[in-house]
């Protein structure tokens, strides 16, 4: 991405506040919690896999939908299944 592009999508983004400032003050952080990641590539392509199946189809149905992954979509996957051998805490 040139200089030019980027100073054009930052023009949009908004401030910037660093990490700490937009923390929950009276949240616990330490304690064991559920966090949902979500990660969009820019153009939204779809780069970690794709959908398939019917919607018509009850969850345990071979056609009920499901996500295809990509081969990198199969590296994230296993990198953050993974995580908790690496990662104890």
């Amino acid at each position: 991405m040139d200089e030019e592009t980027l100073r054009q999508k930052l023009r949009y983004a908004g401030t910037k506040n660093p990490s700490m400032t937009r923390r929950k003050q009276d949240h616990d952080y330490r304690s064991r919690q559920i966090y949902l990641i979500t990660m969009v590539t820019e153009g939204r392509l779809p780069l970690f896999g794709h959908f398939e199946g019917d919607a018509h189809q009850p969850y345990g149905h071979p056609q009920a939908p499901h996500i295809v992954p990509t081969p990198l979509g199969t590296a994230i996957i296993d990198n953050w299944q993974g995580m908790t051998a690496r990662i104890p805490e």
